[in-house]
């Protein structure tokens, strides 16, 4: 092994005794650098003179990460070797090597090298080492946690000369804690059953004769080596282990058979061989082997057309274990797949034929996002096939469609929207009410998405979707109007009710009955409830440079009839029954005050930023981190705030808002529609 410090022993002796207790304080301290003492004299100067450490502040550090590595790593072995004969006290300095490794970035994967180093230069059977933990672990579990060690030993294994027989003691030893390794045991399995035929087999028996334990699903990765050398040979072997009664060797053999490489010609009979015996398997359906299945048709994909069509048979299935699956490998195949015509269709059978959860939605979100570039009218036509069987109604907050699909929502945003925009619009005028659920939910979905003004977030005041002239010249005056009535029916924010009602001014040929009802939306509705934030949006659109004539004027006309509203409403006396008492104020200022420290409370704990601890500040105005010695540079406080006026109709007249809401929502709908939906409620 290369090593900085056996060159710098030789030549300078006093340097290196002193790189050496340098190298031990920073062990212990676990800190890149280390506050120089008195007792440190000797040779550092030396030391600091030929550039093998540097000084600042009375701080001493290696300049050189590497040669830091290089005394770390002999500082560590030496201190495991001598402490090879107590497991106890060697697990505790491997995890204090691991902290180190992780707190101090220059010498990342530490332990690694450690253990390496213990292995070929010390002589140390890491092999056996990690068969006494394993029967430590067995015998005081609560205390100790090898699974660093375990990560370690696979990870470096393939450096290693063990012997087949050594690698089998230590899983025989793990039992069933084996997978502790994480993925590196798969992988150091595969590497060494390729190093030769004969250790392969031997790996390969041994692990067939564990067939009842965890371990033995290492099989595929032997087989996997073998099939480098002799496809035939090991496409026998899972071909047989395919038809055994152990599950998990079942399992091994499918897994193995979808995954060899079936490129060449030669193999094209070992394909067909495959294939017929997944075709066995699919009839004699079984829960613990479909899944597995399934996977192994995802690896098929790429060598034959026959594995295609197949999948449009996966996806409608009526088995759950099996369609999952299946939308887990489209999932995995959509970066590579998702133009070919296939793999659409599967997409499409499968969003026609299942119900989804949110997480399955999230899955699919990835598999349709694929279609954002280069097909956004395909990833729309998807998203409307999944709203037709989804339940708007009865899901809430985190639980909406469009918390599901929303990489796609963000993506047709931002790269694709003016044709959101077109589909949207469609979506409003159209009579399938399951459409306007899913455009509404979407618009209140994008307005509730705050912008940074300056150093604030404030609610988006120009909002995302408005309404597609391209799609309002094709409809008619009433399918305009009912359009218009269902977006005060569902939007609730003041800016977008706004922005969606004028922009339907800009319809061609303009309509007399199209002004005077939007005019008169605005005016009764809009301005009535939300007389500060929709008067605040209408007088800046007015000012807008790109305003039309006709918005002018209806603008003009709303601003006005509120406002002459306004003042004849303030020139009445308050009803003394409707004052409450101190009392009943104070009390519904104490229960709003409840309410929304139980909101507050609630989005901390779905954030994800209830990872990052949090600190209380009792005053400042910034804050700083200290790294290494060193303070960053203040970074200020950010306020973020939110306010929303409070519709005034639902003081005024709550339940006529209700009830005038609900017949807008259900605009040109026919009276079975409305029926219907009600019996839709009633059962659910």
């Amino acid at each position: 092994m290369n090593s900085y410090s056996q060159k710098i022993q030789q030549d300078n002796p006093t340097a290196h005794a002193a790189l050496q207790r340098v190298a031990a304080k920073i062990y212990e301290e676990a800190s890149n650098s280390i506050q120089l003492d008195q007792g440190d004299g000797i040779g550092v100067e030396e030391a600091i003179g030929l550039g093998f450490l540097s000084q600042e502040e009375e701080k001493l550090f290696f300049p050189n990460p590497e040669i830091l590595k290089d005394y770390l790593v002999h500082h560590a072995a030496s201190l495991m070797e001598r402490a090879w004969s107590n497991v106890e006290e060697l697990v505790d300095i491997h995890k204090k090597t691991e902290r180190l490794s992780l707190r101090v970035s220059s010498v990342n994967n530490l332990e690694n090298e450690v253990l390496l180093m213990l292995a070929q230069e010390y002589g140390k059977d890491l092999a056996e080492c990690v068969v006494e933990a394993s029967v430590l672990r067995n015998s005081e579990k609560s205390r100790y946690s090898f699974q660093g060690l375990y990560n370690c030993f696979w990870e470096i294994l393939p450096q290693l000369d063990v012997e087949a027989e050594a690698i089998i003691s230590v899983l025989d030893a793990m039992g069933v804690d084996f997978d502790e390794g994480n993925f590196a045991i798969y992988a150091a399995i595969e590497e060494i059953s390729a190093r030769g035929r004969d250790i392969a087999d031997t790996l390969y028996n041994s692990l067939m004769s564990r067939a009842s334990m965890p371990a033995a699903g290492l099989i595929f990765n032997t087989l996997k080596a073998i099939a480098i050398t002799d496809l035939p040979e090991a496409h026998k072997r899972a071909l047989a282990l395919s038809d055994r009664v152990e599950l998990i060797l079942r399992r091994v053999g499918i897994r193995a058979l979808g995954n060899f490489n079936y490129e060449n010609d030669e193999s094209k009979t070992l394909l067909r061989s495959t294939l017929n015996r997944f075709q066995i398997l699919r009839s004699a359906s079984n829960p613990e082997t479909d899944a597995m299945l399934v996977m192994s048709y995802e690896y098929l994909v790429k060598h034959t057309d026959e594995v295609q069509s197949i999948f449009a048979e996966l996806v409608v299935d009526s088995n759950p274990v099996i369609w999952k699956t299946a939308l887990s490998s489209l999932f995995q195949l959509a970066r590579q797949a998702y133009t070919q015509e296939w793999y659409q269709q599967a997409l499409m059978r499968l969003i026609e034929a299942q119900s989804f959860s949110l997480e399955e939605l999230r899955t699919l979100d990835h598999c349709i996002e694929q279609y954002i570039k280069a097909q956004p009218d395909f990833a729309l036509q998807l998203v409307e096939a999944i709203a037709a069987h989804w339940y708007f109604e009865h899901h809430e907050g985190n639980e909406r469609l469009v918390e599901g699909l929303n990489q796609i929502f963000y993506g047709l945003r931002n790269l694709q929207r003016k044709t959101l925009i077109f589909s949207f619009t469609r979506w409003v005028a159209s009579r399938e009410q399951y459409l306007h659920f899913i455009a509404f939910e979407l618009n209140n979905y994008f307005t509730s998405i705050p912008v940074k003004v300056g150093d604030r977030l404030e609610r988006a005041k120009n909002p995302t979707l408005v309404l597609s002239k391209e799609v309002l010249d094709t409809l008619d005056e009433e399918t305009t109007s009912f359009a218009l009535c269902r977006i005060v029916g569902y939007v609730i924010d003041a800016f977008s009710l706004c922005a969606l009602l004028l922009s339907a001014l800009q319809r061609e040929p303009a309509s007399q009955l199209i002004i005077d009802l939007v005019t008169n939306l605005l005016t009764s509705y809009v301005l009535f409830n939300y007389p500060g934030e929709a008067g605040e949006y209408l007088k800046d659109r007015a000012k807008a440079d790109d305003v039309t004539e006709i918005e002018t004027k209806v603008i003009q006309e709303a601003l006005s009839q509120s406002q002459s509203y306004l003042e004849n409403r303030t020139k009445l006396s308050r009803l003394r029954e409707f004052q409450p008492s101190s009392q009943r104020t104070y009390l519904y200022r104490l229960a709003k005050w409840k309410q929304q420290k139980g909101i507050i409370e609630q989005v901390e704990e779905q954030s994800i930023l209830k990872i990052i601890p949090s600190v209380l500040f009792l005053y400042g105005k910034a804050t700083a981190m200290e790294r290494d010695g060193q303070f960053t540079d203040p970074t200020p406080f950010v306020p973020i705030s939110a306010s929303t006026e409070i519709p005034q109709g639902e003081l005024i007249d709550p339940v006529g808002q209700a009830y005038l809401r609900r017949q807008w929502q259900y605009a040109g709908l026919s009276t079975t529609d409305k029926e219907t939906d009600q019996q839709n409620e009633t059962s659910h």
